[in-house]
């Protein structure tokens, strides 16, 4: 009896689930005036429609998944449509609230440095600097070279930890083309031919590089792969 009483009523949630799904799709129109949501508003019932199906089927798989295992683990007590269902839930909400820290946290450490981009986030764009040149990338990466020079001496021979370090403020470490340069923390610098630091790939496939001995190289993005893989 319990049994057929479940059922009834997992059959009685899909078939709500199918009617706001059917309810959710759009009506062909032939000439004549039509009248319903707007589109905003049924983009975003599609997309509820469309996760809360994708939950569903992901609950049934974890039930069926974990009531096969059962037989190897007898101990494992039987998992029901509901705690699978549950169970997922949780852990979604979980990874929301992990997901919200991390931007959180970022914003902590970069205040500013971000703005919003319709759904997303990108790195806000240096005024002034939407056309730039190859001399004034150069330039650029002498003032953050002459910077990670001048903190090493002053802090006998440490280096800063790069962009999120706050040894230097953030906004020395943001590259013209747009995004942050690429610091490699070493123990010490002036000397050796390895890659200190590199522009982002925003600058193109011909990028500029620090090196530790404080030279400053044009490399393609091949060649700085491969020294980064050596």
């Amino acid at each position: 009896m319990k049994e057929r009483i479940k059922y009834k009523s997992a059959k009685h949630g899909l078939n709500a689930i199918l009617g706001i799904w059917l309810f959710g799709i759009q009506p062909l129109q032939a000439g004549m005036t039509s009248y319903g949501i707007d589109s905003i508003a049924g983009f975003r019932l599609q997309a509820l429609s469309f996760f809360l199906m994708l939950l569903l089927f992901l609950s049934w798989g974890l039930k069926r998944l974990w009531n096969g295992l059962r037989g190897a683990f007898p101990s494992w007590p039987i998992l029901t449509f509901r705690w699978a269902f549950s169970l997922l839930l949780l852990f979604g909400l979980l990874i929301h609230v992990v997901l919200t820290m991390i931007a959180g946290a970022r914003e902590l450490m970069t205040p500013g440095a971000w703005q919003k981009d319709g759904s997303r986030y990108r790195l806000r764009a240096i005024p002034g600097h939407d056309d730039v040149s190859r001399s004034q990338r150069l330039a650029r990466l002498e003032e953050i070279k002459d910077r990670i020079w001048k903190y090493t001496l002053e802090h006998q021979g440490d280096v800063p930890d790069g962009p999120f370090g706050g040894e230097i403020p953030w906004q020395e470490w943001q590259a013209l083309s747009g995004g942050f340069y690429c610091f490699l923390a070493t123990k010490s610098i002036g000397g050796g031919r390895e890659i200190l630091l590199y522009e982002p790939a925003e600058a193109g496939t011909k990028r500029f590089v620090l090196l530790r001995d404080g030279s400053i190289e044009e490399w393609s993005e091949s060649k700085i792969n491969q020294a980064l893989e050596n």
